[in-house]
């Protein structure tokens, strides 16, 4: 999906600038399928038709549900810049479980040297996952012979069942 924003991140320095190259998360759900990183451009809340994707998604995780996005070239200067992390659901994730993220202190980002960030923790509230309708189709094509012998049998109807997403019918 389109995902949701979970954190937003507002980074600037206290003099000069400082050249971000990586970020890391820690997820508290299984059920996520990417995690992106965008750069507000509007200064209207995350956007994803204005806001600037930064980097590559991130889509595979640790076994401990961490994330890293490597390779980032983003200069912090001392105008602040507003970062948007989104998260995206698997179809199948589990209802009623939560999910949030969370960057446990200043060892999740990486800047360049000789520069430095300040201590912190920060992270999202956790999001309760919620069911999304389903939607079952049936398709049917008539199989029914043009005469049938007494005593016989034959396969009247073929019928065909799709779903969307996570639904399971009995």
């Amino acid at each position: 999906g389109l995902g949701a924003s979970f954190l937003q991140l507002t980074l600037f320095t206290n003099t000069n600038t400082a050249t971000l190259t990586a970020l890391k998360f820690s997820l508290t759900h299984p059920g996520v399928t990417a995690v992106k990183l965008y750069r507000e451009a509007a200064n209207a809340g995350w956007s994803l038709n204005d806001d600037s994707l930064v980097g590559t998604a991130v889509t595979s995780f640790t076994a401990d549900r961490l994330g890293t996005f490597l390779g980032l070239n983003e200069t912090l200067t001392t105008a602040a810049k507003t970062y948007y992390l989104v998260v995206s659901l698997s179809a199948t994730a589990t209802p009623g479980q939560t999910v949030a993220i969370t960057l446990l202190n200043n060892t999740y980002l990486t800047v360049l040297s000789p520069d430095s960030l300040n201590s912190f923790s920060v992270g999202s509230s956790p999001v309760t996952i919620t069911d999304v309708p389903d939607i079952g189709t049936v398709t049917s094509y008539d199989n029914a012979p043009t005469h049938l012998g007494q005593g016989s049998g034959a396969a009247f109807l073929h019928l065909t069942l799709s779903t969307t997403d996570s639904v399971t019918l009995n």
